[in-house]
């Protein structure tokens, strides 16, 4: 049965002797050490070519690797690049993120793509020697960015003001946009909280887009996981959402004082208000 040991094998031998690919490079788990890849783990190549379209408009060209049953296109974590992400017989998930070498060169430049290489990556092949631009910054820890004044003020602005969103919709009935807003985006805005508190109040390195975050994050928010996310109804959602917001602003504020940032306490306490005002009718709206 095919592996990922003899995808990359494949997938080596027919892109080095294609001319338009001129380098392609291992990232993420597969090429780190630190929480390496384990049975689950995806493969991510960056393939580097000066005819992206080839690669992002046409799907003939996997069949060269090894038979698939899956593919789409999704544009990339960080930048405007795309990826083709693709399921390889059986169940072997591989993303190609397909640039430009200028493009690649372009985003090297970029503090969490650095983080990304520091993490660990693997030169497959390079043809043009591209690849050695690629900053591995000197300090071993990650790079981290806290935020600055009016970015902590306007995230904490934002969580807030979708509170009130969220409950106004629930008293309408649109229990599913409600539902929506509160297990994504307000889920998102406790997320950047978490990296910003486990960097300046604990000292520790989150993971991107909240990976291994029960590992990282503040042990308080890690036990509120269970009570932070509801069944679809009404009742359920409000206990959530009054869980989100407590844990939210403890994080908060303590971001705040570590940064000798002032926590908008206004904004808060009008969400607590709005809350408190209808809390009675957000379980009983028909």
């Amino acid at each position: 049965m095919m592996n990922y040991k003899d995808l990359i094998t494949r997938f080596t031998n027919w892109a080095k002797v294609q001319e338009t690919i001129q380098a392609a490079i291992v990232i993420g788990s597969r090429a780190r050490t630190e929480v390496p890849a384990d049975e689950w783990s995806d493969l991510d190549i960056i393939l580097l070519t000066d005819t992206p379209e080839q690669f992002i408009d046409s799907e003939d060209w996997l069949e060269n690797i090894h038979s698939y049953s899956i593919s789409f296109l999704e544009k990339t974590a960080v930048g405007d690049g795309i990826e083709r992400r693709v399921m390889f017989n059986p169940h072997l998930d591989v993303d190609f993120v397909i640039l430009t070498p200028e493009y690649f060169s372009g985003m090297l430049q970029i503090k969490e793509v650095q983080q990304v290489f520091q993490k660990g990556y693997k030169v497959l092949f390079d043809k043009t020697d591209v690849t050695n631009g690629i900053i591995v910054p000197e300090d071993s820890a990650p790079v981290q960015l806290l935020p600055t004044q009016t970015q902590f003020d306007n995230l904490v602005q934002d969580f807030w003001y979708h509170v009130v969103w969220v409950s106004k919709k629930m008293l309408r009935g649109e229990i599913w946009v409600a539902k929506e807003c509160l297990d994504s985006n307000l889920k998102n805005l406790v997320r950047v909280m978490a990296e910003w508190h486990a960097v300046s109040v604990l000292g520790n390195s989150p993971w991107h887009n909240g990976r291994f975050i029960e590992n990282w994050a503040d042990a308080r928010l890690v036990s509120c996981f269970s009570k932070m996310f509801a069944i679809y109804d009404r009742n359920s959602m409000f206990l959530a959402m009054k869980e989100t917001m407590s844990i939210f602003r403890l994080l908060a504020v303590e971001v705040g004082e570590s940064l000798n940032y002032p926590y908008p306490h206004q904004a808060d306490q009008a969400a607590e208000r709005f809350l408190h005002t209808y809390q009675e009718s957000i379980g009983s709206v028909k």
